[in-house]
């Protein structure tokens, strides 16, 4: 499920070697996290996290922490113990 504001990572057009239009899309996804400010990137799901952490590098020039939402959760519960 996406929320209003929250578009595809487009782990499909890359996977069938769209790469243009998933470039494209992922410019348009990074531009919307940095007008956040975020210095970390949190994804629901394993596909947006490969995305952002091994793919997204390849097409652009990124360097923003990336977690998948239960390792956050898990490193998190660790520190706090």
């Amino acid at each position: 499920m996406l929320m209003p504001d929250e578009w595809c990572c487009g782990n499909t057009l890359y996977s069938v070697g769209m790469i243009d239009e998933a470039r494209e899309l992922a410019k348009r996804n990074l531009q919307m996290v940095r007008a956040t400010g975020a210095k970390k990137l949190i994804t629901a799901c394993a596909e947006g996290y490969r995305m952002w952490k091994a793919d997204y590098p390849k097409m652009l020039d990124i360097a923003l922490r990336t977690w998948v939402s239960r390792s956050f959760i898990s490193s998190s519960m660790r520190t706090r113990r």
